[in-house]
């Protein structure tokens, strides 16, 4: 058999074949045209490989350094500082979330932005954050310009907003265990196990400029100067050093841990309220609708009770003779 003749044969099986399965072919076209087409199956939706969910088209502007530049703690000098503004914003936001978990009468009805409940100081430490916001390119008359644009705040962003506020704070004591050479040199670990707002007053004694501890060794008077007022020189010998950096890096270590699991354990509390929250802010809604249903009958009633009086006043043309 020669293959001219072999390739006829062949042409008109297949062809017989097309013709009978001409259904299968045509959906299986259908489907490949699709998924050609979808911006869904090609993962442009779910930001699959080869494609970039930036609106810049660079991927590489999402990552964020861990540093505290731009943050509420950019200025804060030592560990005693930089945990009371956390203490201090954190518990802010938790009481306000408690209060209004608490309290029934601050609670709205409605969907939507109506049915939120005031969250001040939610959004204040929000607005802190650059991490809650994001950059968008606006047009200028000569050429753009890149601005922040906050992400929305709302009752249920909580939790985010916590958690990059702690993420925030401890990028500030990575910092300080960078530092810790430096923090000692110039007095600054001298209020790591101080919980008060109680300034701390220094001295002058024979190993330089020191945290009053002991008033008897004291050897000038007291200030609220970490370098004593200048009225000493602040001596550092390689015995403080050795002693006081291992002690300052290890207490912003345990501050780090402590205060991730703080943020753990309020978040898994507040979730405890929240899971009630939901059911009994519709019974109150139920029984406020109900109150308004109510007094909406009543009125309707007093309406109809005066219909007939209506009806039979006399006027112009309500007559009754006929």
């Amino acid at each position: 058999m020669s293959v001219q003749k072999s390739f006829t044969i062949g042409y008109r099986q297949a062809k017989l074949m097309l013709k009978k399965y001409q259904l299968l072919v045509l959906t299986i076209l259908v489907l490949f045209a699709v998924a050609g087409s979808s911006r869904f199956l090609r993962g442009d939706v779910l930001g699959g490989p080869g494609t970039s969910s930036s609106s810049s088209g660079r991927p590489e502007e999402s990552l964020r350094t861990c540093s505290s530049d731009g943050t509420m703690f950019q200025n804060i000098e030592n560990l005693g500082l930089a945990r009371a503004m956390y203490k201090k914003s954190m518990s802010a936001v938790v009481g306000e979330r408690e209060k209004i978990l608490k309290t029934p009468s601050e609670w709205k009805c409605g969907s939507g932005a109506s049915g939120e409940p005031a969250i001040p100081e939610l959004r204040k430490l929000a607005n802190e954050l650059p991490g809650w916001h994001y950059r968008v390119t606006v047009p200028l008359l000569f050429g753009a310009a890149t601005v922040p644009v906050s992400r929305p705040v709302t009752f249920a962003s909580f939790g985010a907003i916590v958690a990059e506020f702690q993420r925030e704070y401890e990028c500030k004591l990575t910092e300080l265990q960078d530092r810790t050479i430096s923090e000692v040199s110039r007095n600054q670990d001298i209020d790591l196990k101080k919980d008060s707002d109680t300034p701390t007053q220094f001295c002058c004694i024979e190993a330089g400029c020191r945290e009053q501890k002991d008033a008897s060794a004291c050897l000038s008077p007291l200030t609220e100067d970490p370098f004593c007022g200048n009225e000493c020189s602040v001596a550092l010998f390689v015995s403080d050093l050795a002693s006081r950096a291992p002690a300052l890096h290890a207490s912003l270590f345990q501050e780090r841990e402590v205060s991730r699991i703080a943020v753990e354990r309020t978040i898994s509390t507040m979730r405890s309220f929240e899971m009630n929250y939901a059911i009994a802010r519709q019974f109150v809604c139920y029984q406020r609708a109900s109150l308004d249903l109510k007094n909406e009958m009543s009125l309707l009633a007093d309406a109809v009770s005066c219909m007939p009086k209506i009806w039979d006043a006399t006027t112009s043309i309500h007559d009754r003779k006929q």
